[in-house]
């Protein structure tokens, strides 16, 4: 796997779990964009975790 396919993975993927973030606890009444940001940046640090272990398998 090289790295500007991991990097796609990982920007990608946290930008949907952020999605995801933010759309359910809009439904709670809480901010969507607040939570949009924090699940980005969780949803890219955990990937990037996740990448950096399998990339040494893949």
């Amino acid at each position: 796997m090289s790295n500007l396919t991991a990097a796609l993975i990982i920007s990608l993927g946290g930008l949907f779990i952020g999605l995801i973030t933010g759309l359910v606890v809009k439904k709670n009444g809480y901010s969507f964009w607040r939570y949009f940001f924090t699940g980005t940046i969780m949803g890219c640090g955990i990937l990037g975790i996740l990448i950096k272990i399998l990339k040494d398998y893949l």
